[in-house]
């Protein structure tokens, strides 16, 4: 997965601002490269207990998505959250939560900010690489 250093500082900006509770939000590819990740749709976290610890998008903002992908040919790459208290890896909660074929961008804070890709099989999390670009896409 790639995306624009403009995409993560956007991603850290939204985390810090969350904090102590989880941010999420979808992850929108480019219509002529569906594997840059160039734009954010944030979601309020929505989640009915400790936000802390867990994640649910509002349903509005996916709509929003789907909409954004017919209209524009915009591509959903990855949905995205961050762990404020811990690792870029995800928990119990986030398997709870995924869909095969889906990717899941995680930014962890604990011990140190990373952020880190991971695709759900059906039966497990694998890692992802990440790459990050300089500039936006021509």
């Amino acid at each position: 997965m790639r995306l624009t250093l403009r995409v993560v500082t956007e991603l850290a900006d939204a985390a810090r601002r969350s904090r102590p509770e989880e941010c999420c939000g979808i992850l929108l590819a480019a219509p002529s490269d569906p594997g840059l990740g160039v734009r954010l749709l944030p979601s309020d976290n929505v989640a009915g207990t400790d936000r802390r610890r867990n994640y649910r998008l509002d349903p509005r903002v996916h709509l929003r998505a789907v909409q954004e992908e017919t209209r524009s040919a915009a591509v959903i790459l990855a949905y995205y959250h961050s762990h404020p208290e811990g690792p870029a890896r995800p928990s119990p909660a986030d398997a709870g939560l995924a869909c095969p074929g889906v990717s899941y961008l995680i930014l962890g804070a604990a011990p140190l900010p990373q952020l880190r890709a991971w695709r759900w099989t059906g039966e497990r999390f694998e890692e992802e690489a990440v790459q990050v670009i300089q500039g936006c896409p021509s």
